[in-house]
């Protein structure tokens, strides 16, 4: 019986399968931009206990509708009016890193962020391009729900399982500062796409993974997770690239796909030791995907995906390194606030 298999090692071939199913119906049915399914299925599975029912279902739907259509309506303001409509995207971004950093808002946040750079930045250029946009994200969504019901029948929570494990949380920040290092995060990916969406989508959509990472990293560990867990990810899109390169085809694509992500859950869920918390891990994960995909996607238009891959993991870990020096520099100017307050009204000598 699967039942009988130590938890950690179900949580390990759950997310395992799910990646492997949701990857072969997508590239099988020539899904475009199907890795966001990928993507959106690597944040869902990973979490513990069941998997979002009938109700949530519904709500998500209602969420989608909502959010997206912010990104929709952003699109003619960054345009028309682009200072205004970078505040208002980067405000976006700012109120989902405030979202994600609560139990159980990761998904709000991801979609309030992709809605507010993502999906306007598309708009800006084509309304109907952004909600050709909207229908392949709530398809994501959608099919990653039920990827997520399949995976769980075949390797089930225990009735009363206690939590994936997770890296020891940092001291709480202020909402205020989650808000600011994720916006300060987000604005240069946001104008590079912005000057030119067909080079920069994805680097759009790197900054919005990072942005919130932002929200619950520490200053101590923004290198190692910001920019270890992206190197870590470029290189694993790499080896997978190289590896389609020997047998292209669909079959090859998900068991190497599958066989990534069954290496690097061993340690995120801590069956094998590793000096590295989990979340470095799953941000490793995405970051491959968000490389990997693309490069599929690619195939057959003539051009070197293996230069544009690389060039593409360049500015990722370029943003990684600025984002690490935002966090840190954020960190060590907000305890001098006090101090630099308490400056300007000095103490009375007795």
């Amino acid at each position: 019986m699967l039942t009988e298999l130590p938890l950690p090692a179900r949580r390990v071939f759950r997310l395992t399968l799910g990646i492997a199913l949701v990857t072969f119906v997508v590239y099988a049915a020539a899904i475009p931009v199907g890795y966001l399914a990928i993507v959106i299925t690597l944040v869902l599975l990973p979490a513990p206990g069941p998997p979002p029912g009938l109700k949530a279902a519904i709500a998500l739907v209602a969420i989608i509708a909502v959010t997206m259509l912010y990104g929709m309506l952003l699109g003619p303001v960054l345009d028309y009016v682009p200072v205004v409509g970078i505040l208002l995207a980067l405000i976006g971004v700012a109120a989902a890193a405030i979202l994600s950093s609560r139990p159980g808002g990761a998904i709000i946040g991801m979609l309030v962020t992709m809605s507010s750079t993502v999906v306007a930045v598309i708009a800006a250029q084509s309304s109907a391009a952004a909600a050709g946009m909207v229908k392949v994200i709530a398809m994501a969504f959608v099919g990653a729900i039920i990827t997520a019901q399949v995976a769980h029948a075949i390797f089930p929570e225990d009735k009363a399982a206690p939590p994936a494990a997770r890296a020891a949380p940092p001291p709480p920040a202020a909402p205020g500062w989650i808000a600011l290092r994720s916006a300060i995060i987000m604005l240069p990916p946001l104008i590079a796409a912005l000057t030119d969406p067909g080079s920069y989508i994805m680097l759009l959509m790197k900054g919005s993974q990072l942005s919130q990472q932002a929200g619950e990293v520490s200053a101590r560990r923004a290198a190692s997770v910001l920019v270890g867990s992206t190197a870590m990810g470029g290189a694993v899109a790499l080896a997978l690239w190289w590896l389609l390169q020997l047998w292209p085809g669909l079959t090859l694509l998900t068991l190497g796909l599958a066989l990534a992500v069954l290496l690097m859950a061993r340690p995120m869920y801590g069956i094998i030791a590793s000096r590295f918390p989990p979340d470095w891990w799953l941000n490793a994960m995405v970051t491959a995907v968000i490389l990997f995909g693309p490069a599929v996607g690619d195939t057959g238009t003539g051009d070197d995906i293996q230069r544009k891959m690389l060039i593409r993991l360049a500015t990722f870990i370029a943003l990684a390194f600025y984002a690490t020096f935002a966090v840190q520099a954020l960190d060590r100017w907000r305890p001098r606030q006090p101090a630099a307050k308490a400056g300007t009204h000095p103490t009375p000598a007795h």
